[in-house]
């Protein structure tokens, strides 16, 4: 049982589960910040318990895909819906958040968060610091997909004495190449106990995850679960959370003003949640990511291309070395031929980047 703060709702749950996500949203609106929580509680098999929503309303359903929970709540003038997405014999859930502004004044939304958790690093006997570790995947051309994994203290997230921690870790990306350091992904697990959540943001462009401590300070409402005692002998108390989002104002100059009766739709995230560390959940996200590919001929068989850079013309073609490439690539059995970058500039491949209009100079006549 959690207990009742100001602005804030009495959640009661299960005392027996093994793992609980506080799931929900983060709002900053009108320069000010607003949590919204949410209390979710599931087995790492994603059985769900009953949960009572004091002051909101759970809309269950089901679809095509599996169960489906929505979330409605009047906040300050605005309607927001958590929309909670479950699939049939997958362990993820797939989330989003909709706001709908209900007032007569236009609202300056800052940030929505896409998921939040905030119990990440519940279940287990020693403290988030000598448990929970994180993985990232970082990503750069030739060096794609390069997951690495550290503690959050070896990443430089430690306990603070009787206080919440002003430190984060986080990754996020600027602009529409969604992949060009990291990819939106990240995965923190729980050593002791195994419990692991993976997620992906799925957006093509600007996104945002963090990690961090949350405490008694920001959180009134909820009691602490992880009470650790530092080398002073003082006690201090926290958990660890993640948060998910697409652009934020803060790190990518993200704003929405919302205008009355409009609605904003965050980019979805997935989060698979498993009891047996990384390598189980990459294999719940990667059944996840099979059932939702969009039905095309592709899936029943693939078809032969062929790329004319590598080992070829590397981002350099004119209409006369294409001819007879396209010729022996069909007399080989291809089936289509992709002309890679560079169509698009007279110069250099990656000084042309941004303006996608075919080189007249590279084909007079045309590249159709």
């Amino acid at each position: 049982m959690v207990s009742p703060a100001a602005g804030l709702t009495a959640i009661k749950t299960i005392p027996t589960i093994e793992l609980i996500l506080i799931v929900g949203m983060v709002l900053y609106i009108d320069n000010e910040f607003y949590v919204i929580q949410i209390l979710e509680s599931f087995y790492v098999e994603i059985i769900i318990f009953p949960v009572i929503f004091d002051g909101q309303t759970p809309m269950w359903s089901k679809n095509e895909k599996g169960r489906k929970l929505e979330i409605v709540q009047d906040y300050q003038g605005l309607q927001l819906i958590s929309h909670y997405q479950f699939y049939d014999n997958v362990q993820t859930i797939r989330s989003w958040t909709e706001v709908t502004n209900q007032s007569e004044e236009t609202r300056e939304i800052e940030y929505v968060s896409s998921f939040a958790y905030q119990y990440a690093s519940v279940g287990g006997n020693k403290p988030w610091n000598r448990k929970m570790r994180l993985h990232t995947a970082h990503n750069s051309w030739y060096d794609e997909c390069r997951w690495e994994s550290r503690t959050l203290p070896e990443m430089g997230l430690n306990p603070i004495n009787l206080a919440q921690s002003t430190k984060r870790i986080y990754e996020q990306n600027l602009g529409s190449w969604s992949t060009q350091e990291f990819l939106p992904m990240g995965c923190l697990e729980n050593e002791e106990t195994g419990a692991t959540c993976l997620w992906q943001i799925e957006n093509n462009g600007s996104w945002y995850w963090e990690v961090a401590e949350s405490s008694e300070l920001m959180f009134p409402t909820v009691k602490d679960h992880n009470l650790m005692i530092t080398n002073d002998g003082n006690e201090i108390s926290g958990e660890i959370y993640f948060v998910l989002s697409g652009p934020t104002e803060w790190e990518s100059q993200w704003h929405k003003s919302l205008k009355p009766g409009k609605t904003f739709i965050t980019v979805p995230a997935a989060v698979s949640v498993v009891n047996g560390g990384f390598e189980k959940a990459v294999v719940e996200m990667t059944k996840y990511r099979r059932k939702i590919r969009r039905p095309n001929k592709d899936n029943e068989k693939l078809a032969v291309i062929f790329n004319d850079y590598m080992n070829c013309l590397f981002g350099d073609s004119t209409t006369e070395k294409l001819l007879p490439l396209i010729d022996a690539a069909a007399d080989a059995g291809c089936e289509y031929f992709c002309i890679d970058c560079g169509w698009y500039t007279d110069t250099n491949w990656w000084a042309g980047v941004g303006e996608w209009k075919p080189s007249a100079q590279r084909y007079p006549g045309g590249i159709e």
